[in-house]
């Protein structure tokens, strides 16, 4: 039984298409690589500043804002960069010690501001 041309078995080098099919040209081979992501530097340093605030307490505003704009600049360009999540860190740390840092604030004028008001220590002597 006689087939038409381009039926059966066909033979080629590992790689190449089978003959009558033209070669693919700038298409990469499917299954290799990874595609390549830049890392947006100001997530980098929203989550560096917001991991410092944790320490030094007036650090959270420059987290919450550099991750913010962080953000924004991902946003604006989808599937460039790769570290959308160090933009998110900075804003979470951000927002809770800046939360935790004006309740301190508030907690200690209220502790100053009702000192005179206590009851003295009585001194035992």
């Amino acid at each position: 039984m006689n087939q038409p041309p381009g039926w059966g078995p066909q033979q080629g080098q590992y790689g190449q298409p089978p003959p009558g099919y033209p070669p693919q040209v700038g298409y990469p081979p499917q299954g290799y690589g990874q595609p390549s992501f830049e890392k947006n530097s100001t997530a980098s340093t929203a989550m560096w500043v917001g991991i410092a605030s944790i320490f030094c307490g007036v650090a959270w505003p420059f987290a919450l804002y550099l991750g913010l704009k962080a953000k924004k600049e991902i946003a604006a360009q989808p599937g460039r960069y790769s570290n959308g999540g160090e933009a998110t860190v900075g804003v979470v740390l951000g927002s809770i010690f800046g939360v935790l840092f004006v309740l301190g604030i508030a907690f200690a004028i209220i502790a100053i501001a009702m000192a005179p008001h206590a009851a003295p220590i009585p001194h035992h002597r």
